[in-house]
C-alpha cells in the first residue's frame, strides 16, 4: 500500500524508540487511582460568551504543512534525544505551542513559523483538522488555557477567539498557586486517561498564562502477537551492553523497507487509519549518527518503498518521558519567546487599553507509551508557562561580610567626605 504524504500525516506513528505522533481523550481507562489533591479554595470561572465560530478550511492537509511538520517532528527529537528512551508528541507541542503562536508578533512569530515550516494559519488550519476531521476513536485531544487574574489581564479578542475556534481551548481564570497547579495537573490527567498525573510541580511567582495540551492514544494490532510467540532475546545497548527483554514476534506482509543506513517495518493498528513504524539503524550506526541523517523525505521514501513479507520482533516495552523543551526549542531557532527584551505576544493579552509584554518562562512535555501484544496506549502533555516580561528576574542577594582586615570611613552624607578614616585588622595596639 502506498502512502501519500497527506496520508502519512494523519495515518503513521513513527517509532524509533522515537517520536510518536498521536492524540487523545478516551476518559474510561481508569487504571490508576488518583492521588488526592487539595481541594480547589481560590475562585476560578471560566470566561462567559466563548461561542465557537465555524472555521473555513479545506479538508486536507496541504504538502507544505505536511513537510513542515513532520521535518519539525524530527529536528525536534534530534535536538532532544540525550542517549535515553525518548519519546515526544509532535501534535502535543504543536498544539500548545499554536496557541501560544497566536500571541505573537513581529520577530517572535517569525521564528516560530520558520521552525514549524508552517505559517500561523497552516498551524491553526493544521490543529483544526486533527481536533475536527481527522477525529477518531483512536485519538482525541483537548486544549485549555489558565489565566492568572492576580494583575487582571485579559485576553485579546482575536487571540480568544483563535485558541476557541481553532483549538476547542477551554479558559480558566483564578489566582496562581497551588490550587492552580492540582487543577493544571487534574486537566492534565483526566485527558491522559489517567497515564500522566503530573506536567507541573511549581509555577514561577511571574506565571500569568499556561497553555496546555493533553491527548492520548488507544489503538489494537490489526494482526494480534500469540502468546506462545513472545520469548526473552538480549537487547543491545548503546554502551554495548545487553538487558533481556520480551520479544514479540510475528509475520508482516507489504511491510518491510530498507535504505541505505537501516531497514524496518510498518505495523498496522485495527481499522488500518494508524499504524507503528520501526526503523533499525544497521549495526555499526550509533543512534545519534543515524538522527543526525534522518529527513522528512527519507521517512517518506521508505514508508512508501515497503513491500514482501517480513519476520518482526518487537519488544513488549511500557515506559515515560518527561523534559523541559526549552533547550531543543531553542536550538531550533525559537530563541527570541524565551528573552524578555526580545519576546514579543503583544497579540495575547491587555490591561485595560495597554499591551501586555509576556515571555515564555518554559515549554514542559510529557508522555507515556505501553507496546505489547494487543496494541498500543499513548499519552502526551505540554505546558507552556508565559511570565511577565515587564517582571525582573529576582535580584541577587550580594554579601559582604568584613572577616578579614578593611578600610573604613565615616563619612559626611551631603559631601561624602570622610570624618574618620581607618584600618581595621583585628590587632588591638
Amino acid at each position: 500500500m502506498k502512502y501519500t504524504k497527506k496520508k502519512l500525516a494523519s495515518s503513521i506513528m513513527a517509532a524509533v524508540m522515537a517520536s510518536t505522533m498521536f492524540t487523545a481523550c478516551d476518559k474510561a481507562d481508569k487504571k490508576k487511582n488518583r492521588k488526592e489533591t487539595e481541594t480547589t479554595t481560590v475562585e476560578t470561572y471560566k470566561l462567559p460568551n466563548l461561542t465557537r465560530k465555524a472555521v473555513k478550511v479545506d479538508d486536507e492537509i496541504n504538502s507544505r504543512s505536511v513537510n513542515g511538520y513532520t521535518n519539525f517532528s524530527i529536528e525536534l527529537l534530534k535536538n532532544s534525544y540525550e542517549g535515553t528512551n525518548t519519546m515526544i508528541s509532535p501534535l502535543s507541542v504543536v498544539g500548545a505551542l499554536g496557541m501560544t503562536m497566536n500571541g505573537a508578533d513581529n520577530n517572535t512569530l517569525v521564528q516560530m513559523e520558520e521552525m514549524f515550516g508552517m505559517s500561523l494559519e497552516e498551524v491553526n488550519t493544521l490543529m483544526y483538522l486533527y481536533n475536527d476531521v481527522y477525529s477518531s476513536d483512536e485519538i482525541c485531544q483537548a486544549n485549555k488555557i489558565f489565566l492568572n487574574s492576580l494583575n487582571e489581564y485579559e485576553l485579546k479578542e482575536e487571540f480568544r477567539q483563535n485558541i476557541i475556534d481553532y483549538y476547542n481551548s477551554d479558559i480558566q481564570v483564578g489566582l496562581f498557586g497551588p490550587e492552580i497547579i492540582n487543577d493544571i495537573n487534574e486537566f492534565v490527567y483526566e485527558n491522559t486517561n489517567h497515564r500522566i498525573e503530573t506536567i507541573i510541580e511549581d509555577l514561577n511567582p511571574d506565571a500569568e498564562l499556561v497553555l496546555v495540551n493533553a491527548l492520548t492514544f488507544d489503538a489494537e494490532w490489526e494482526t494480534k502477537f500469540e502468546s506462545d510467540r513472545v520469548h526473552d532475546r538480549d537487547f543491545l545497548l548503546d554502551d554495548g551492553s545487553t538487558i533481556t527483554v520480551s520479544m514479540m514476534y510475528n509475520e508482516e506482509y507489504g511491510s518491510y523497507f530498507a535504505g541505505d543506513n537501516e531497514k524496518g517495518f510498518i505495523k498496522k493498528y485495527e481499522g488500518g487509519k494508524y499504524a507503528y513504524v520501526a526503523f533499525r539503524p544497521d549495526d555499526g550506526i550509533s543512534m545519534e549518527e543515524y538522527l543526525s541523517t534522518m529527513t522528512a523525505d527519507e521517512v517518506y521514501d521508505l514508508i512508501n518503498s515497503a513491500y514482501d513479507k517480513v519476520n518482526i520482533g518487537l519488544p513488549s516495552y511500557e515506559s515515560d518521558y518527561g523534559t523541559s523543551l526549552a533547550p531543543a526549542l531553542k536550538k531550533m531557532g525559537m530563541t527570541d519567546a524565551f528573552i524578555d527584551t526580545a519576546a514579543d505576544f503583544t497579540k495575547m493579552v491587555s490591561k485595560g487599553d495597554a499591551d501586555v509584554e509576556l515571555v515564555i518562562d518554559d515549554v514542559i512535555h510529557k508522555s507515556y507509551i505501553k507496546v505489547d501484544t494487543e496494541g498500543t496506549q499513548a499519552a502526551a502533555a505540554t505546558a507552556v508557562i508565559m511570565k511577565d516580561a515587564a517582571c525582573c528576574e529576582p535580584e541577587e542577594i550580594k554579601y559582604v561580610t568584613l572577616d578579614r582586615s578593611f578600610v573604613y570611613m565615616i563619612i559626611d552624607c551631603d559631601t561624602n567626605m570622610p570624618v574618620f578614616t581607618g584600618v581595621y585588622n583585628g590587632v588591638e595596639m
